[in-house]
């Protein structure tokens, strides 16, 4: 994953400077991440233990081979810990609501988005990371099926204009969102 993280910050960071391009990109979770978060989570619902070491060696070990440390790392770190704080939550109650499995699940995309943004930066491009309901990804509260509303549309596009017009490449978290009343969802595997 590390390579492949190099290889896309590479790629846009050339297509920056040779074609004068203004990237957005979207992050989706590295590799198996989203099948070992919910692996956790029924880890957690059927025998009340949490072990998210799968997970966590992973984007450790990814920081480590991108030389990413710092700050940047602690913010990864700190997400892998609340992620894991969630999952001691539904082992302690022995239940994983759909709303929950989207929360638990969003840390994907969200530790993905961190790192993409941090191996720019090391590579010299402005990159800023944002949450996509940051940026104002507004769904409906279907969880794990979630739709973005009509009104994300006009909401999203100015957000991340102004990020865009001030060189900064905005890195966005994909495959997720809020409803209406700020709960974390999730668009389902595959997209909408």
């Amino acid at each position: 994953d590390a390579e492949r993280i190099a290889e896309v910050a590479s790629l846009v960071r050339a297509q920056m400077v040779e074609h004068s391009v203004q990237p957005c990109l979207v992050c989706s979770a590295m590799g198996k991440t989203t099948n070992g978060l919910l692996a956790a989570a029924d880890r957690a619902i059927d025998e009340g233990t949490v072990d998210l070491s799968t997970v966590r060696a992973l984007h450790v070990e990814t920081l480590d081979a991108l030389s990413i440390s710092g700050t940047e790392a602690s913010e990864v770190v700190e997400l892998l810990d609340k992620c894991e704080r969630t999952l001691e939550g539904v082992a302690l109650l022995g239940e994983l609501s759909p709303r929950t499995r989207d929360l638990v699940v969003s840390y994907g995309e969200r530790l993905s988005g961190r790192v993409v943004a941090a191996t720019l930066r090391r590579q010299g491009v402005r990159a800023k990371q944002l949450e996509a309901w940051d940026v104002g990804v507004v769904t409906t509260d279907e969880f794990g099926e979630a739709t973005p509303l009509d009104q994300s549309w006009e909401g999203i596009a100015a957000s991340l204009l102004p990020v865009m017009e001030e060189g900064t490449v905005p890195v966005v978290t994909g495959f997720i969102g809020k409803d209406l009343q700020g709960r974390v969802t999730t668009l389902g595997r595959g997209g909408p």
